[in-house]
């Protein structure tokens, strides 16, 4: 109200700018609103409603003892938490093999990778897969043959030289599913851009890379969004619109 941003903070700590307690991400996963915060925890709301937290009802803090970066939902009813070094993956349990609702779910979490170094902001779902960066490069989470189970698989190959040289100067990154593509931005207005298909390997569909480009803007990509970046000038730019560069020619 008011033009006026208030930031989410953890219900738990107090209520101000000072503390430093900002939910960093957010997601909807079974019918509750997630927060996940830098300090490790991940704290679920009560069914339907984003704005209660009482403990003693069916909302909780799960602590993963782990930087939480990112917060994506997946296939096989997950909920994956890109955490600084680590990948959780959060899955609704029942006591009651009877329960029918939300409301009975318990929820548990289990490791999917650890010891790695995962960047913010890159964590996106693409088809049924998730695609980040992290000291591999890019790579994906695929579910497997096996119920509930998941592995991952690096795609970079043909720039990795690149890519790892520069991951730490990564802003963000989006999903274009239109043209099924994944675009990282840098700090410098440079990205790259990976375009995925569905191919058929050995009876099984998989997803592959059909190529790579790299990009330059005038502006540094500071935040993206879907359609939407800000940048280092102050403004806010929709992607894919337009025959310009903001105005100026497109070279090529």
């Amino acid at each position: 109200t008011n033009d006026t941003i208030y930031p989410i903070l953890h219900p738990d700590l107090p209520d101000n700018a000072t503390s430093g307690n900002y939910a960093r991400c957010l997601a909807e996963f079974k019918n509750r609103l997630w927060l996940g915060y830098p300090d490790g925890r991940l704290t679920f709301s009560n069914v339907g409603n984003p704005v209660d937290f009482d403990s003693t009802t069916f909302s909780g803090t799960i602590y993963l003892e782990d930087e939480i970066l990112d917060l994506v939902v997946g296939t096989g009813d997950a909920l994956f938490v890109f955490c600084k070094n680590s990948i959780q993956i959060i899955k609704a349990l029942t006591s009651d093999s009877n329960a029918q609702t939300v409301v009975d779910y318990l929820f548990s979490n289990t490791t999917l990778i650890n010891n790695t170094e995962i960047i913010e902001g890159t964590a996106v779902r693409l088809f049924d897969d998730i695609l980040y960066v992290d000291d591999r490069g890019l790579t994906s989470i695929s579910a497997t043959d096996a119920y509930g189970d998941f592995s991952t698989k690096s795609y970079s190959k043909s720039v990795q030289n690149s890519l790892l040289s520069r991951f730490k100067d990564i802003t963000g990154a989006i999903v274009n599913r239109e043209y099924n593509q994944y675009r990282l931005f840098f700090n410098d207005g440079k990205g790259i851009i990976f375009t995925f298909e569905m191919r058929s390997i050995a009876n099984s569909m998989t997803t592959i890379v059909k190529g790579a480009t790299f990009f330059v803007y005038n502006d540094v990509v500071s935040f993206v969004s879907e359609d939407l970046f800000g940048c280092s000038a102050g403004y806010i730019h929709l992607l894919y619109s337009g025959t310009s560069f903001n105005g100026s020619e497109i070279e090529s």
